[in-house]
Formats: C-alpha cells, sequence, structure tokens
C-alpha cells in the first residue's frame, strides 16, 4: 500500500503457534488502511510458512538475522510509511475496533503524541491494565500497578515520534518497553481513550515476563542502570525509585526461588543502594 494511514510494526520470531490470529484480527479491523510490516528475526519454525498463507497485499515481510525484539522495531520505524505506527506483539490480539478507536482519539486531539486504552487478559478477556496518564514518567519509575507499557496497546504520530529520536534499547530485552515509554515521556504528551478498542494480551508460558530467571533479573538491573545514566529520575524522587526498583528485585529473586539466599544476605541491604543489593543477590545464581 502506498499511503497507509497506519504502519503496524510486528516483530517475529518463532511464533508459530500465535502468528495465524494475531494477523486475521488486524485484517478483520474495521479501520482498513494500513500497512503490516512484519520483521522476521531469524525465525527457525514455521512462522514464514503460516505468514505466506495470507494473500494480502498490505502485509510486507522483511527477514533478518537474530538481532533482538528491540532491533526489530527501530527497523520496523525506520521502513514504516504510515503517518501513525504501533509496535505490535506477534503473540497479542486486536479487538475490532483497535485501530479506529486510537486513530479518532488522536485526529480529535492536536496536543496528544500517542495513546492507548484498556487491556484484557486473552482469551479470558479480564481487565489486567488500566493506562491514565496523568503523572505516567512517575508510575513508571514507581511501577505503578496500573501502567502498562506494552507496545501492542500504542499507536504514535510518526512524525512527532521520530523527532524524539528515542529508539528501543537493543541493551534490554524484557525492560525495553518501559525504558522507550519513560524516555518518550519526557518529549511527547500521551492519552487514554478508556475502554473503546481494547488489546487482548495473551497470556502463556512462553511470555518473556513469565519466565522468571536471571537473566530477567539482569535485564531490570541493565533497565535501573540506563535509566539512572540518561539521568531519566528527578532527584526529588530517586529514592523512592530505588527503594521501588529494590522491591521489584527482591520480587524477582523470591518468585525464582532465591529467596532463602536473599533473605540470608538482606542484613546488607541497610548499608548498601538497591542496585548494588540487587547485584549482589543476582551473583549467587549467575
Amino acid at each position: 500500500m502506498k499511503n497507509p494511514i497506519i504502519s503496524i510494526v510486528i516483530p517475529c520470531f518463532n511464533s508459530q503457534d500465535y502468528i495465524k490470529s494475531t494477523l486475521q484480527s488486524i485484517l478483520n479491523q474495521s479501520e482498513k488502511n494500513f500497512e503490516i510490516l512484519i520483521i522476521n528475526d531469524g525465525s527457525t519454525d514455521n512462522s514464514l510458512k503460516i505468514i505466506n498463507q495470507f494473500n494480502d497485499k498490505r502485509i510486507n515481510i522483511i527477514s533478518q538475522e537474530n538481532q533482538g525484539v528491540s532491533a526489530a522495531r527501530n527497523y520496523g520505524l525506520k521502513l514504516a510509511k504510515g503517518k501513525y505506527i504501533l509496535f505490535f506483539d506477534s503473540d497479542d490480539v486486536m479487538s475490532k475496533d483497535f485501530l479506529i478507536s486510537r486513530l479518532n482519539f488522536l485526529k480529535n486531539n492536536n496536543n496528544i503524541s500517542f495513546c492507548s486504552g484498556i487491556v484484557l487478559s486473552y482469551p479470558t478477556k479480564n481487565k489486567i491494565f488500566e493506562t491514565p496518564y496523568e503523572n505516567i514518567k512517575n508510575k513508571i519509575l514507581l511501577n505503578h500497578e496500573y501502567i502498562n507499557t506494552c507496545p501492542s496497546s500504542f499507536i504514535f504520530k510518526i512524525q512527532e515520534l521520530k523527532a524524539t529520536k528515542v529508539l528501543f534499547s537493543r541493551q534490554l530485552s524484557n525492560a525495553a518497553d518501559r525504558l522507550f515509554l519513560l524516555e518518550i515521556s519526557n518529549f511527547l504528551k500521551g492519552g487514554f481513550i478508556g475502554s473503546k478498542g481494547p488489546l487482548l494480551y495473551r497470556i502463556h508460558q512462553n511470555s518473556m515476563s513469565k519466565k522468571v530467571t536471571p537473566k530477567l533479573i539482569s535485564d531490570n538491573l541493565l533497565y535501573l542502570d540506563l535509566v539512572i545514566k540518561k539521568n531519566l529520575v528527578p532527584r526529588e524522587m530517586k529514592n523512592d525509585f530505588l527503594t521501588s526498583t529494590h522491591y521489584t528485585i527482591s520480587g524477582l529473586c523470591y518468585i525464582n526461588k532465591f529467596y532463602f539466599k536473599a533473605l540470608y544476605h538482606s542484613i546488607f541491604s541497610f548499608y548498601l543502594n538497591p542496585i548494588q543489593f540487587s547485584k549482589r543477590i543476582l551473583k549467587l545464581h549467575v
């Protein structure tokens, strides 16, 4: 499509179990003027075979060696032709009015550069996230439970996004979404569309956020370092940010059965800042 109104960027790595329903939900949208850029990030399963079964000129497949989800999203941003852009995960699903509800909101609000809505679990459709955008930066920094940082729910005005020069960090995996939105919020104003056109967020055992591993903990520690190095934490929030992050890392340690060794070494937490303490805990298990 020469002049799509929206570009939908889908990083795809070994998504054979989910990509069919994801694409069907996009092609069934009430808004039809879009392009789909599938960045095949070195898949070794039947993902490409399934994608090629769709006979639709709006679907474009771009293959690259495996470089990670952030590199795939950044490449999609470079290739996008639309006025708006969406970074959609290959295992999520759109409700029928997902696109049109967000497009109408952005068209009617000139001072808003990106927007999101509620997120329902898939296939049970229970509400799991509702993201009002008052003080979004503070809520991300403090790991607010109602903040949704999943890129699939967000649509951006592409020229305003490109003007920020913010990209997804290739150093991060699971935490790349949080850092991206945190940086974007320094430049652009976000909006919340309410209950129209929800994202259907698939929860399964292969989700990165469900695999509590040393790699996930390490990813969160690197996120902390980057947030501080990029000076994204206001001075008055630094202690609250470190404390909140400390609890997050400790919780991940607990889930991954690091609890008892973490408890043994917690006597040092009084003398160490949360990042140093979390790194000490991680060293015990990597």
